[in-house]
């Protein structure tokens, strides 16, 4: 990526980055909201039930393989 020449393009770049990090802010919290959900059950000791279909909504996500034990 070329380094911006004008402050207007270095300008429009910053404003490019802080909406990256915006963005990496939010997937943060949802990230820390999921492993706050799994601690719960975990400490709740609830059923496998509940920890399956926590399991099945970060496979639906993408957060966790579908395949890793087969």
């Amino acid at each position: 990526m070329k380094a911006p020449v004008t402050k207007r393009e270095a300008i429009e770049r910053i404003a490019e980055l802080e909406e990256i990090v915006a963005g990496a802010q939010v997937k943060e919290e949802l990230l820390l909201d999921y492993i706050d959900n799994i601690c719960g059950i975990i400490e709740a000791q609830s059923p496998l039930k509940e920890q399956d279909l926590w399991l099945a909504d970060m496979k639906r996500l993408g957060l966790y393989p579908d395949n890793t034990y087969e």
